[in-house]
């Protein structure tokens, strides 16, 4: 049987089992029976899950397992467990018996850090872990310690988990995707749905929040109930009153978050059917069902929303969309309630009325504070107009990015080891002194082009982004010499940063002028220079502080990682360390 208590005295970390009741402790398990997270009996929310550090069985839930219940105000901010063998490590954590078994609850002071099974390592001398928030120098909570305890802790729970299987663990979870999928008139509330619908109406609040109405044209009591013109006084209302349909309690409205945001703004127009997958059905401020959908933590680019291509299950809602048009003009009564709203009705409508001026005026408070950001970002000498995910992490410099002391390490035999690259994320404030390729039409390339699409797994005709920006730090030294870091942009991050989907730029001169507009706001009179400047023969970058060159500095989202290559003494390793943008958007 492998214990914890050699490795975890030396790495600050306990046993489970020596766990004692009131005491603030640090320790790390492997999950191994998982809850669907819930609301408790007030508004917050919470995931329950057990963790086990000893590895006679898993399936035994002795002395060597605890009980861990994390309480948050948002459902996003639950930590990002999600499956057994899963592996959590808690600092700071009090514990208190509960129901009879050692529970451990978390509190203000108390820090989570988790790790999906397959991204853990299992060999010491590997790369080290990458953090599911975020794994930059500024902010890594793990030593090389706590790392060789996390690979050991799976080294030591795998030959369990392979010899009865993780899905054979118990995981009180939602079913399986194929039983998700739902009518809107069978959703149930604090359940994750699949749903196929008509996108009625698009609000974007901004690039990366979005507000999508849907309908299947079923009912169901929980919505907003949209009354018929015909049914009530426009006078009570004044515009707010002017929805177009469908009426009654048929939209599901489903605020979608990140990536998913930001595909629906590009790919989603009113009419268009969709398939929307992992709603998160829930009960918004009013008591009325709404549905939301975040990012998947464990893959950021994971889209949960698509264009429905089914045909039969399009023909599906036209169908029921037909009966229900059908049904409004030659009904005597409301659809959803008697022709004359009874008192009760009324108040109703006074409550939403409130409701829709509470959202107006939070809307105009956000314009405020956008505005109050461009003004700050203009004061500091920042462009305003190209945004950056998490504003409140530390600035890298592009220095402190290239010599990340994180690349050296000490193995446990005492081996000092240069790692080929790390997993990190930074944030840094930087300018643009030079790009490739060097003509705007070729910022896009073809999948059917074998020249570039190497592997051919994916030969479909579309168009891909993918250009390259070399950037350096935004108080440059005026020499020669000022450290340069290329940042790659592949199809997703690109998309986001210009909010443009890639076309054949030769073929489309409206796009490709719109593009060349886009990228002014971000590297000012670089392609300018550049064209003016050919004839003369001068080279690109030009040096630092040149003031032929005129644009802002700005602040953007730095991910480093390894790309597999063939060795060569160059790359010895076969990996090459890059570095790409992601989370920046230019906003004007």
């Amino acid at each position: 049987m492998f214990t914890l208590h050699t490795m975890a005295l030396s790495s600050g970390f306990s046993p489970i089992k020596s766990l004692q009741e009131g005491k603030s402790q640090n320790f790390i398990g492997v999950v191994v029976n998982l809850k669907a997270p819930f609301q408790s009996r007030g508004t917050d929310w919470c995931l329950e899950f057990t963790l086990k550090d000893e590895f006679d069985s898993v399936l035994d839930e002795s002395g060597s397992c605890i009980v861990c219940r994390i309480f948050r105000k948002d459902y996003s901010a639950l930590p990002d467990i999600s499956d057994i063998g899963d592996i959590a490590l808690f600092k700071k954590a009090k514990t208190s018996v509960w129901n009879g078994k050692m529970t451990a609850i978390s509190s203000f002071a108390t820090q989570i850090l988790t790790f999906k099974w397959d991204d853990v390592p299992t060999s010491r001398a590997s790369t080290p872990l990458q953090l599911d928030a975020a794994s930059h120098l500024a902010w890594s909570k793990l030593d090389k310690q706590d790392q060789f305890a996390i690979i050991s802790i799976k080294e030591n729970a795998a030959p369990s988990f392979k010899q009865i299987g993780r899905s054979a663990i118990q995981k009180d979870c939602q079913p399986s995707s194929t039983s998700r999928l739902a009518l809107v008139q069978d959703l149930n509330l604090n359940f994750f749905h699949d749903i196929r619908g008509e996108a009625v109406k698009l609000y974007s609040v901004d690039y990366n929040t979005t507000d999508l109405y849907l309908t299947d044209y079923t009912t169901n009591p929980d919505l907003f109930l949209y009354e018929d013109p015909e049914d009530c006084d426009d006078s009570e209302f004044g515009q707010t009153s002017k929805w177009q349909g469908p009426y009654g309690q048929m939209i599901l409205p489903i605020r979608l978050y990140g990536i998913n945001a930001q595909w629906a703004n590009d790919n989603v127009e009113e009419g268009d059917f969709v398939f929307a997958r992992n709603v998160h059905i829930k009960l918004s401020k009013t008591n009325k069902m709404e549905g939301a959908i975040h990012e998947d933590q464990r893959n950021k680019y994971r889209n949960d929303i698509r264009r429905l291509e089914n045909k039969s299950d399009i023909a599906e809602i036209r169908k029921r969309k037909a009966k229900y048009e059908a049904r409004r003009p030659s009904r005597t009564t409301t659809y959803n309630g008697p022709k004359k709203p009874s008192a009760k009705a009324a108040a109703k409508k006074r409550e939403e009325k409130r409701e829709m001026q509470r959202i107006q005026k939070e809307l105009e408070q956000k314009e405020l504070e956008e505005k109050f950001v461009e003004q700050a970002a203009t004061r500091a000498g920042v462009n305003p107009y190209v945004r950056a995910r998490n504003p409140d992490i530390q600035l890298s410099t592009i220095t402190e990015i290239i010599d990340n002391r994180a690349l050296s390490c000490r193995n446990p035999q005492k081996v000092d080891i240069v790692l080929p690259f790390v997993n990190a994320k930074y944030r840094s404030r930087v300018r643009v002194v030079d790009f490739s390729p060097s003509n705007l039409e070729d910022f896009t390339r073809s999948t059917a082009d074998s020249t570039w699409n190497t592997s051919m797994k994916d030969i479909r005709p579309r168009w891909e982004w993918a250009f390259v920006l070399l950037v350096e730090d935004a108080n440059a030294p005026s020499t020669t010499d000022a450290p340069r870091l290329p940042l790659f942009l592949n199809n997703d991050n690109a998309t986001h940063l210009l909010k443009m989907t890639a076309v054949d730029l030769r073929e489309d001169l409206v796009r490709r002028e719109n593009l060349e507009e886009k990228l002014f706001v971000l590297w000012g009179n670089l392609l300018e220079l550049k064209m003016e400047l050919r004839a003369s023969k001068i080279t690109f970058p030009l040096p630092s502080r040149d003031e032929r060159l005129k644009n802002m500095p700005f602040e953007c989202c730095i991910e480093e990682y390894g790309v597999r290559i063939p060795t060569s003494p160059r790359w010895p390793n076969g990996w090459q360390r890059t570095h790409a943008m992601w989370g920046t958007t230019i906003t004007e």
